[in-house]
């Protein structure tokens, strides 16, 4: 028969280890499952940042429509570089559609006017082939 001294020794152990692993498991991250929240412009203000259109780009000068975030708990565009939230006012024009390539700002006099994600893409026309590059060589 075992000590009961010893037995007590073991199941607090056990105990202990199992409060452990316990206390540890919500700071396990989520990794590419964690769902993406964009910055709240109230919690970004809280953090002592600006958030008004004067305030300085994120990524070292990047302006345009750098991404867009599109959620059932509300869709969000990175214009300038900072967050807005449909409804939201950047560059002075109300936010009033996000697309997943496109923005669209509508102006105090009613303008609307559309920010595109890719411009580059959307605007290089498409290509013709050269017609001086030599043909492949049929094989024998």
């Amino acid at each position: 028969m075992a000590d009961p001294v010893s037995q007590r020794a073991r199941m607090r152990r056990a105990l202990a280890a199992s409060a452990l692993l316990l206390a540890c498991a919500p700071v396990q991250a989520l990794g590419p499952r964690a769902p993406f929240e964009a910055p709240r412009p109230a919690a970004v203000a809280a953090s002592g940042a600006e958030t008004g259109p004067t305030a300085a780009p994120v990524g070292g000068g990047s302006t345009g429509l750098s991404g867009v975030h599109l959620a059932p708990s509300g869709n969000a565009a990175l214009i300038d570089g900072l967050w807005w939230p449909l409804g939201g006012t950047p560059r002075g024009a109300r936010l009033v559609a996000v697309q997943r390539h496109q923005v669209q700002l509508r102006h105090a006099g009613g303008r609307l006017e559309t920010l595109a994600l890719h411009p580059a893409a959307h605007a290089a026309p498409a290509r013709a082939p050269n017609p001086s590059s030599p043909t492949p060589a049929q094989p024998r």
